[in-house]
């Protein structure tokens, strides 16, 4: 049995890209804006059934220490106690929780998957990356917490190895071995005809984007400074006077309305921030210019020159 989890749809699109329907497959979703996509996801044969998680999240920042510390311990020694090879889990690095327990407990195997631009970051906000933990405790009582150092975690998948290597040290050269390198755009363009349509009219339903002989894509990034806000402004206002069509993709966990005032006042198109935006490789879109702060998503093939504000 392979079980698998998604919090987004960039973990859904990977996963689809990765998993074999001739296997019994079950996906447990943690947002509700995959719902939608539920019934589909069985019908079409992706998975035998799809279980959505909608648990509640403790507040109390204290209580919910006490409770992880808990429930690791209690997990050490059911893991010991039931758990078998017969089953696989694929999901992203975040914390156990829910029904989702239950399916860690049996499971000997884990297959980790990226989560954007955030796994290829040691610090993020001040603080470090859960991925790479400096935490003793989560470094002993390692088979609870999905870090690098859970010994049950038997391969991780990323997008781009040699960014892994330059942005990390010691923590690369303890997993390298464990590395499964794929490469999105490669992937989506060699989709049998068969599961390019499977994928149109799961992803693309009612979903229309024009393609322009001149255009560009602002990507977003969350909790950006107002001042890289007002360079994506430089860039608008330059590239209008050239006569470019100009899109903008925010990021999924984007602030509800952060770029309404830039998308008004431009007069800007604005793509469904939930969607993989590598997946318009089956649209054959493409955009002359990309413009981002440190967006991964920019250095797909449908970007012709990429502008990363982060790098100036």
């Amino acid at each position: 049995m392979y079980i698998y989890r998604a919090k987004t749809y960039y973990h859904l699109m990977i996963i689809l890209l990765y998993l074999k329907e001739e296997q019994y497959n079950v996906l447990y979703i943690e947002d509700s804006n995959l719902v939608i996509l539920s019934k589909k996801l069985v019908e079409l044969g992706f998975f035998k059934k799809v279980i959505y998680l909608n648990d509640s999240k403790l507040e109390n920042i204290y209580f919910r220490m006490l409770i992880t510390i808990y429930k690791s311990i209690v997990f050490q020694v059911l893991h010991k106690l039931y758990a078998k090879n017969n089953m696989t889990i694929i999901t992203p690095q975040h914390n156990i929780h829910g029904k989702l327990f239950n399916e860690f407990i049996k499971c000997k195997n884990i297959i980790l998957l990226e989560d954007g631009q955030y796994s290829y970051k040691k610090v993020i906000n001040n603080r470090i990356n859960s991925l790479y933990t400096n935490s003793i405790y989560k470094k002993v009582i390692n088979k609870y917490f999905l870090t690098i150092y859970n010994p049950n975690i038997e391969k991780f998948i990323f997008c781009n190895k040699d960014k892994l290597s330059k942005n990390l040290g010691k923590e690369f050269k303890l997993i390298k071995n464990k590395i499964k390198e794929i490469n999105i755009d490669n992937e989506i363009l060699n989709l049998s005809i068969k599961k390019r349509n499977i994928f149109i009219e799961l992803f693309f339903n009612d979903m229309s984007i024009v393609n322009s002989s001149k255009s560009i894509i602002i990507l977003t990034q969350p909790n950006l400074d107002e001042s890289i806000i007002l360079l994506f402004e430089y860039y608008i206002n330059k590239y209008l006077k050239e006569g470019y069509m100009i899109f903008l993709k925010e990021h999924p966990r984007e602030d509800i309305n952060s770029y309404d005032r830039i998308i008004n006042k431009y007069n800007i198109k604005s793509i469904n921030k939930f969607f993989p935006f590598e997946l318009l490789l089956l649209l054959n879109i493409e955009f002359n210019i990309g413009i981002t702060y440190n967006s991964t998503a920019i250095f797909s093939d449908i970007i012709k020159t990429r502008i990363i504000i982060g790098n100036d």
